[in-house]
């Protein structure tokens, strides 16, 4: 969890034990989650694979160093949620210009979905497959120029940059 290191749950136990930190999205649910693992010793190898296990069954697994999970939490645990946003922004787009709002909800979401399995499934790049739908002087490279224009790579650098300011801070705030 965000704000809780091992050392901090160890103190808060009061004993010595075995841990582990994980660090999941929701898509786990669905079994195209990701999760950052991190753990202290003295977890033996036959515990160390069992929750790997575990976590690799609903989705992809990273094994970090502790100090790396609040970078994770920014780049895939609180991702889930930059994507939603996303998705209610090309749907409040939609409704704007005129598509009524389950409709512009559900286009939003499968075209989300199928970009997602794309991307899965080609093996390409997002900046490959960027280039394969934007065509020069066209509507998509016109919506990009717009979308580079505004900062949107910056604004979404400058969030995960904040989400894992905010995890540090929790850290500290937890400290006993």
């Amino acid at each position: 969890a965000a704000g809780i290191t091992i050392s901090t749950a160890k103190k808060f136990l009061g004993k010595e034990c075995k841990l582990v930190r994980a660090i999941p999205n929701v898509a786990s649910e669905y079994g195209k989650g990701v999760t950052a693992l991190a753990y202290e010793m003295p977890l033996t190898y036959q515990e160390l694979q069992m929750v790997k296990d575990l976590f690799e069954s609903v989705g992809l697994l990273r094994v970090v160093e502790e100090k790396q999970l609040n970078d994770y939490i920014a780049a895939a645990s609180s991702a889930s949620a930059y994507f939603y946003y996303m998705v209610k922004a090309v749907a409040d787009g939609a409704v704007a210009q005129g598509i009524d709002s389950e409709t512009a909800s559900l286009i939003a979401s499968h075209v989300m979905i199928g970009a997602a399995k794309t991307l899965e499934s080609s093996k390409k790049s997002a900046e490959e497959l960027l280039a394969s739908v934007a065509t020069p002087k066209g509507t998509t490279a016109e919506a990009i120029n717009v979308m580079e224009k505004s900062g949107f790579s910056q604004i979404m650098a400058d969030a995960m940059l904040a989400c894992t300011k905010r995890a540090n801070d929790m850290d500290i705030i937890n400290l006993p």
